[in-house]
């Protein structure tokens, strides 16, 4: 008789799976509570699965139309590419996206890292999930058709939805308005000084002057006054003829851009809606507005053709790093005059509220910044004063740009997600790879350098004495800096630049005189230590990684954050400009 095989039945060891929940409501007029209401159904569910739930993500007052700007769902996502936890939970599928884009997205990387998505429902198929995430798209589009009929009917009764143009106010009944005594007089005002022969700069100044406050309680723009393009969500006071008693409505239809998430606007003549308001309430009469247009219209013909467009912010070196010595406000890009590029303070150029109103080279500014700074970061014996003395101040000086790192990490999150869309595009679009592979190349030079920055606002939080090690490595550094920009001014040696450097005041001068300078630079630069050059991953690398780069785990509330004050590190006076 053979010897029988014996067989066992192993039974399989079970484990409770690890879960991360995520929560997040739409609108700031709605309660935290909303948070903690869908993580207690998140928790029951977690008991269906069962799952043990390790990690929380969420958003306030966010809305899912996008995947941008929603720190809590990027932390998720990048918690999932490092295969912290085996399940995702989430009490309704609309929490996460509103569009089937982005909810595919979520999808894809959920699927290569074996994630699993629970919602209230169950197990979230591959099917489902795609055929919710049309439903919530659709409902989404559904709302915002609803929301624009109920506007077009109070437009009909005569009515205004939101808030009224400057010169009106809201009364007790819902979209009813009255004229503002005080402020119909400061439009009637502006149209009698612009007709009169004033600039609308010069209107604004004026009235900045008087004290007058703007529509936004603030300092007067001259925008605000001559808004007549239909670029803006409001027309400028002398554009609207709302003054007349013409109300026109839905002139642009307003869309979130594919790329960058922000909100734009589009003409849209097939929706416009004309209504005409009560005689009561019209501040000027048809004959001022059409001689307000006239003037408009004889200084548009008259303007100056082929002027060359300001540089955008990006587009120079020292963008944002600039600062007026009077009022502590930023010095921008005035205008071109024979092809030369001046620079002015806004409070100065724009509102008349600063005395420091001289135009200066843009040119000639950059050299002597370039010349001075590498000359202050050689002195080996100032930089060790100037830490010396900012260590002292370290412990009152923490909470002064707080916000600083937390916009860095959201821009760093925003960039990420474009170079993921971008290597899907790669995948599936009918666009060049070229073209898409030459776009992944410059956001990946973005994404390093704000990577770099962070770090540096991280080390600004710990004060350290400088090792003659570190100092040497740091002067090397600088040197490096110094030859790169005696060449071509790269988007790389810029991001290297404004890593080490902060801010530079440029103190009032008058013509003829030497240009006189404050330097500030970033404390984490001089602490703890630099790479002015990190290393870029070709568009090439990105592609064979899918587009999981790497982006450091950040809490979805940054409110803890501290860094540093920048470091004065010299004064000097160049050449006259």
């Amino acid at each position: 008789m053979s010897k029988g095989l014996e067989l066992k039945m192993v039974g399989r060891v079970t484990t409770k799976k690890r879960a991360a929940t995520y929560e997040r409501f739409s609108s700031d007029l709605q309660k935290d509570k909303s948070i903690d209401d869908q993580y207690a159904e998140n928790q029951r569910i977690a008991e269906r699965i069962p799952a043990e739930i390790i990690k929380r993500f969420n958003d306030y007052a966010k809305t899912a139309a996008t995947m941008f700007e929603r720190s809590g769902l990027h932390n998720l996502l990048e918690a999932a590419r490092n295969r912290e936890f085996d399940v995702v939970i989430c009490y309704d599928q609309s929490r996460l996206a509103r569009d089937t884009e982005d909810m595919s997205h979520i999808l894809k990387l959920f699927a290569y890292y074996d994630i699993e998505l629970w919602t209230v429902r169950g197990k979230a198929s591959t099917l489902e999930a795609h055929i919710y995430a049309a439903i919530n798209q659709q409902q989404r589009d559904d709302i915002a058709i609803n929301v624009r009929r109920g506007h077009n009917g109070i437009i009909r009764d005569g009515k205004i939805p939101g808030r009224p143009p400057y010169g009106y106010k809201t009364t007790e009944r819902k979209g009813e308005i009255e004229i503002d005594l005080h402020e119909s007089a400061v439009v009637r005002r502006i149209y009698d000084m612009y007709i009169n022969g004033m600039s609308p700069r010069a209107i604004a100044i004026a009235l900045t002057n008087e004290g007058i406050p703007s529509p936004n309680g603030g300092r007067w723009n001259f925008r605000t006054l001559f808004s007549c393009d239909g670029a803006n969500e409001r027309l400028g006071i002398l554009c609207n003829p709302i003054y007349t008693g013409k109300v026109i409505w839905n002139r642009r239809r307003f869309q979130r851009k594919p790329e960058g998430g922000r909100i734009g606007s589009k003409p849209s003549p097939e929706n416009v809606l004309e209504a005409e308001l009560p005689e009561r309430l019209h501040i000027i009469d048809s004959a001022t507005f059409e001689a307000a247009q006239a003037v408009r219209m004889k200084r548009k013909k008259n303007k100056r053709t082929g002027r060359v467009p300001f540089l955008a912010r990006a587009d120079y070196l020292l963008a944002g790093l600039l600062k007026c010595g009077v009022c502590n406000g930023p010095i921008r890009v005035r205008g071109k005059a024979d092809g030369v590029t001046y620079i002015q303070c806004v409070s100065a150029g724009t509102h008349g509220a600063c005395t420091h109103s001289r135009n200066y080279r843009l040119e000639a500014v950059t050299q002597e910044v370039i010349t001075g700074v590498c000359e202050l970061l050689r002195d080996a014996e100032t930089i060790k004063a100037t830490l010396a003395s900012h260590a002292k101040e370290q412990a009152a000086i923490n909470k002064d740009k707080r916000g600083e790192l937390a916009k860095v990490r959201a821009e760093r999150n925003r960039i990420q997600l474009r170079i993921d869309r971008l290597v899907e595009a790669i995948e599936t679009s009918d666009t060049p790879v070229a073209v898409l592979m030459a776009k992944l190349s410059g956001l990946e030079v973005e994404r390093v350098a704000l990577a770099e920055r962070e770090r540096l606002l991280d080390a600004e939080t710990t004060v350290v004495d400088l090792h003659p090690a570190a100092m040497k490595a740091f002067n090397a550094s600088v040197e490096t800096l110094a030859l790169a920009l005696g060449k071509a001014i790269t988007p790389e040696v810029r991001a290297a630049f404004r890593n080490l450097v902060d801010t530079i005041v440029l103190n009032p001068t008058t013509k003829g005189e030497p240009l006189d300078f404050n330097a500030y630079a970033r404390p984490g630069a001089l602490l703890g230590g630099i790479n002015l050059f990190p290393a870029v991953r070709t568009a090439e690398k990105i592609v064979q990684e899918r587009g999981l780069g790497s982006c450091s785990n950040v809490s979805c509330q940054n409110s803890q954050d501290t860094v540093q004050q920048a470091v004065f590190i010299g004064r000097w006076k160049a050449r006259a400009a």
